[in-house]
């Protein structure tokens, strides 16, 4: 849904000679900030009376989650700080290849990679068992506990969305 705002920005900065001009990253930024409220807003308020839901796997979102924030951040580092409103290759291309590096993040997150890397570090499997006896031992507790914390959570927040 920012592909048009991203299009614009692109043509704009190249007429202007890569510097910022009047659309500048805010249109993108602001875009992207009020979809995710708007899209939170009403996924809550479809949620019926009574109701509740709750992310399954948080690991994914979690990414996301410090992605975006991760994002808002370099903007403001690189067109305050670094080169004010004028944005260098470099500049780009750092921005551009963290897409890639979010969704091999994302990917190593669903598939358990970090977990298995994790026990790997750990020396888990070499000496202390198979990494489903050390799972079972070690990490199963530590997800049960997540979970727990997420349920807390999800019951504090059902007079909200009764609301």
């Amino acid at each position: 849904s920012s592909a048009p705002e991203i299009i614009l920005s692109v043509i704009e900065l190249m007429r202007n000679r890569f510097h910022a001009g009047e659309l500048g990253s805010g249109t993108i930024v602001g875009s992207a900030a009020f979809n995710l409220l708007v899209i939170v807003a009403v996924c809550m308020a479809a949620i019926p009376a009574g109701e509740s839901r709750q992310v399954k796997d948080l690991g994914v979102f979690l990414a996301t989650a410090v992605f975006s924030f991760f994002a808002y951040a370099w903007l403001v580092v690189i067109l305050v700080f670094v080169t004010p409103d004028i944005v260098d290759l470099w500049e780009a291309l750092v921005t551009f290849l963290m897409l890639p590096v979010l969704i091999w993040t994302s990917y190593m997150i669903d598939v358990g990679g970090f977990r298995n890397l994790w026990l790997r570090l750990k020396g888990f499997g070499a000496n202390k068992g198979s990494n489903e006896q050390v799972a079972e031992k070690e990490v199963r507790p530590l997800l049960k506990r997540r979970k727990s914390i997420a349920a807390h959570h999800m019951q504090a927040m059902r007079p909200v969305n009764r609301g």
